[in-house]
């Protein structure tokens, strides 16, 4: 697990507003001071019941703290910006404690998110990634710098809580439907 230290020298390789690389790269806390486009993942895990397992994100996080959002998420470091794979593989481990192979992993969409909220000012092309796993919670292990819990939602209840109560997840409705409409067909 990194530190807020190490994650702060992280570097990040820029990319223009239609997710082309710019030949640039720069630190996490310059990019998200100055707005600058850069690639993230979101790793949805689905089990063989259909239910989704969610990560509630710490109280200690800068943007988005005590929210529910997806199992996985993490920006993709330079000079890896071309594989998003690798960095689903590793933020899985570093995040949920879960050991990923490529294989495991499929493509679903690619998702330009911009939001901005006490300093940061994040702007990313994420995408979107599900792997099926039967992993039962006792077996999922996390750092409560990061993750405060995790649960698994079944899909109908998933949409119920998005739509009932928006306020406990990630402000990402376009990704949420997106995904539950792929899940659904």
């Amino acid at each position: 697990m990194l530190s807020v230290v190490q994650q702060e020298e992280e570097y990040f390789d820029l990319v223009d507003t239609n997710n082309n690389l710019l030949g640039k790269s720069k630190l996490r806390k310059d990019v998200h001071r100055d707005g600058d486009w850069h690639r993230a993942i979101h790793l949805w895990i689905q089990n063989s019941n259909g239910d989704l397992l969610l990560q509630k994100r710490s109280k200690e996080k800068k943007l988005f703290p005590n929210l529910w959002h997806m199992a996985v998420a993490g920006h993709v470091e330079h000079p890896t910006s071309l594989d998003c794979v690798q960095t689903c593989i590793k933020e899985a481990k570093e995040e949920l404690g879960i050991d990923l192979v490529e294989q495991q992993l499929t493509f679903l969409f690619t998702l330009k998110w911009k939001y901005s909220a006490n300093g940061i000012n994040d702007a990313e092309f994420d995408y979107i990634y599900l792997a099926k796993l039967n992993l039962p919670i006792e077996q999922v292990s996390y750092s409560s710098d990061e993750v405060s819990d995790v649960k698994y939602f079944s899909i109908d209840e998933f949409i119920k809580q998005i739509s009932t109560n928006p306020e406990i997840f990630l402000p990402q409705l376009d990704e949420y439907r997106k995904l539950i409409k792929i899940l659904q067909s």
